[in-house]
């Protein structure tokens, strides 16, 4: 299987750079999934010619800011909020509905695909004012949804800095995962719509992967 994956947009001293981890690829070849980058381009009008149907899903990844206002970015952070990029995953949002192919997000691609059906997003000192920002921990989110264990807490890692919160979630999403430390939104998912978010990164470090491994092997 090919999917197609957004790209982190880097801007640095002498050049620009689009990125995307490597272990993304790592991770999803456990699918047996093929990875393509695609770049951030403020024109997506080539794009459309280049992507028809010669791919079974996309991915929109980590890493980065969707679009904030001043006032929600975190102290002494600066945004990293990219306006080609942000054009380039509206765009692979519209394909994947368009040509009802599956669509993950994760942390960042979760946040945005969040925004694009109408969700908001609040800054994640909301809940935790000290200690918001704890990047790289692990905790447990507690999980209800049909095509997992109903009930049932499992650990993920933590790497943001922004979340949402139950009552601003997008109205055709459907929660699967809440964090019960701060009730705010860990995954959510519109089967209908072959849409699946998760706010951790399964593809980095984690002591046991077994709820990003379960549900994405039941929804591929």
């Amino acid at each position: 299987m090919k999917y197609l994956i957004s790209s982190k947009r880097i801007n640095g001293k002498h050049d620009i750079k689009d990125k995307c981890d490597p272990a993304y690829s790592i991770y999803f070849d456990i699918f047996n999934i093929e990875l393509e980058a695609i770049p951030n381009l403020i024109d997506t009008t080539s794009l459309k010619d280049l992507y028809t149907d010669d791919f079974d899903g996309i991915i929109l990844s980590g890493s980065g800011d969707i679009k904030i206002n001043d006032d929600l970015v975190p102290e002494n952070k600066s945004c990293q909020y990219s306006k080609e990029r942000d054009n380039t995953e509206n765009f692979l949002i519209e394909l994947a509905v368009e040509r009802k192919k599956p669509l993950i997000g994760i942390c960042h691609g979760m946040q945005k695909i969040n925004e694009y059906f109408g969700g908001i997003l609040s800054p994640y000192y909301h809940c935790k004012p000290n200690t918001y920002s704890e990047q790289g921990i692990e905790h447990n989110v507690s999980v209800n949804h049909e095509f997992l264990d109903a009930n049932k807490e499992y650990i993920v890692n933590q790497y943001h800095d922004h979340c949402i919160l139950e009552h601003n979630l997008a109205k055709n999403m459907k929660i699967f995962a809440i964090d019960p430390r701060f009730n705010t939104v860990e995954g959510f998912c519109n089967m209908n719509m072959r849409i699946l978010c998760m706010q951790w990164h399964p593809e980095r470090s984690i002591s046991d992967n077994m709820l990003s491994n379960t549900m994405l092997e039941k929804f591929i």
